[in-house]
């Protein structure tokens, strides 16, 4: 995904959807809502470059733009005898590599490899009305717990001929970056809870 078309998991319950579980003491019900974006990117550049005067460059960029969210804009939920769950998380893995090879009487040459991830989740309860033993609204996890998986490597491998004068230009970068934007759910949301906690991690 890029900044303007983010790669989407969107859950949307409109206006006036009702969701209902039922159970009881012995086997309660179980509501689970999740959105969950998971991603795993490889790019791999290979560049030799031999010549009597040889300056080449191998660049790679990659990143990744994910939204994880759940929409609950006047939504009912309610579970009679157990909790419920909305969560939105985000997994991603990116690895770019860059490789460079560069052989003659004078040579110089770059190996540049960038890796970015920016991570979305967000639920939005406005007007929501949700109703159960405990509600749990979690954004950057899911309903085990478990917090967004993201990471990476970024490596480049720069390499000379033996025979030749390098210029200054020889470098070699590499770099990973991660963003993690996990906002709060939000909203005005009608909650009523027949337990003892009520959750909203962001």
């Amino acid at each position: 995904g890029t900044d303007n078309d983010a790669f989407r998991a969107l859950i949307n319950i409109g206006s006036g959807t009702l969701l209902t579980v039922y159970g009881n003491s012995s086997d309660p019900g179980r509501m689970k809502i999740e959105a969950l974006t998971d991603v795993y990117a490889v790019d791999s550049v290979r560049v030799e470059g031999v010549a009597g005067l040889s300056l080449s460059v191998a660049e790679t960029d990659l990143s990744t733009h994910t939204l994880s969210a759940v929409n609950l804009n006047g939504a009912r939920l309610e579970n009679t005898s157990g909790d419920i769950y909305v969560t939105a998380k985000t997994d991603a893995r990116v690895n770019p590599s860059a490789n460079l090879f560069s052989a003659g009487v004078i040579t110089g040459g770059a190996a540049i490899a960038t890796g970015e991830v920016t991570a979305n989740n967000q639920i939005d309860a406005e007007n929501a009305f949700i109703k159960a033993r405990n509600v749990n609204l979690f954004a950057g996890r899911d309903a085990f717990g478990v917090s967004n998986l993201l990471n990476g490597d970024a490596s480049n491998l720069l390499a000379r001929g033996p025979n030749g004068l390098p210029l200054p230009l020889v470098f070699d970068t590499k770099t990973f970056d991660v963003e993690a934007n996990d906002v709060h759910p939000i909203g005005t949301a009608h909650v009523l809870v027949n337990g003892t906690s009520i959750i909203c991690d962001g």
